[in-house]
């Protein structure tokens, strides 16, 4: 499944679970919390200090979301993010092979099938990117290597810019151990991202069936871009079920929030962002040269890549690998 795909596919259950009851499995009924206004003004308010660390949902990668091909495990680095640009168009150099999405997604056959991917996905770009941009997803082991030719490739191909994908890990509080121990078991049961999210919205059908307000809030979210789901509920939950006096316990609605922002067995988040973004040099141009070592591992080659795009994206940069 497609990235937009999975998104539409997600849109249709938030709608759902608003008007039908949970299937049988995970057993998340609400405990309404006692009609005691300081009891439940001091739950919202810890609702409301704790939303505000979740992470937004989406990353920059289309492949978390593909139920045939598991996720990227990028480089963590605390980068300023860029912005993203309008390209779907993008590579990714994993341990097991390239994978590549935006035009004929799926794994290539070695490195020499991603010149003609790249000059067919170059030809799809058109003025909704004015950028022409290629995104480069790499996992931390793959050599400097891969990454100059993807670069090369990429310029060849008519691209114009490379932004670089990294991620940024995040723990949040988690919600009460029972609540922990069901998402250990739904991890564990269902390996598809999407399918874990859409299992979420549906369980938690009944829960907020006694607040109005909450349902509303739901509603707004459904309707909302994906990246802005979890903004959305920070949002609106509390005040909603401030309004209806807890009869949904703040508890739950945080159990909610912190299932369908998929964190890992560990409890932790990962969201891929922008974090490096160069300027490709046309062949037998003036570039400034970024070069390393063959051999050299991505997890060390990218602080100059890096360094290369926080002093000058604009000017234009050549990759090159030497030695072993």
């Amino acid at each position: 499944m497609t990235c937009l795909g999975w998104r539409a596919w997600f849109e249709r259950a938030c709608v759902a679970f608003l008007v039908v009851g949970a299937p049988a499995g995970l057993a998340v009924a609400g405990t309404p919390a006692e009609d005691a206004p300081g009891s439940c003004a001091s739950e919202v308010a810890a609702l409301e200090r704790w939303a505000p660390t979740l992470p937004t949902m989406d990353g920059v990668l289309p492949s978390p979301h593909s139920s045939e091909i598991a996720e990227t495990r990028l480089v963590d680095a605390d980068l300023a993010p860029l912005a993203r640009s309008r390209s779907r168009m993008v590579v990714e150099l994993r341990a097991s092979g390239i994978l590549v999405f935006g035009h004929d997604d799926g794994e290539l056959e070695g490195m020499a099938a991603l010149g003609p991917w790249l000059k067919d996905a170059g030809a799809k770009l058109d003025a909704s990117d004015p950028t022409r941009t290629l995104i480069l997803a790499v996992e931390a082991a793959r050599p400097w290597a891969e990454v100059v030719a993807v670069a090369k490739a990429a310029a060849a191909a008519g691209f114009d810019q490379l932004d670089f994908a990294f991620q940024r890990s995040t723990k949040v509080v988690a919600p009460p151990a029972a609540r922990v121990r069901q998402w250990e078991k739904l991890l564990k049961d269902e390996p598809d991202p999407f399918m874990r999210r859409r299992a979420v919205a549906m369980n938690f059908a009944k829960t907020f069936d006694g607040c109005k307000p909450a349902l509303m809030a739901l509603g707004h979210m459904a309707g909302v871009d994906f990246d802005y789901k979890i903004a959305a509920l920070t949002s609106d939950m509390p005040p909603a079920l401030r309004e209806c006096r807890c009869s949904v316990a703040p508890r739950d609605a945080m159990a909610f929030m912190w299932m369908l922002d998929d964190p890992d067995a560990a409890g932790v988040m990962h969201r891929s962002y922008i974090g490096a973004r160069l300027r490709l040099a046309k062949a037998g141009k003036p570039a400034t040269v970024v070069g390393g070592k063959k051999s050299t591992p991505w997890s060390q080659a990218l602080t100059a890549v890096t360094a290369a795009s926080a002093h000058g994206a604009t000017a234009p940069v050549r990759l090159e690998a030497s030695g072993r």
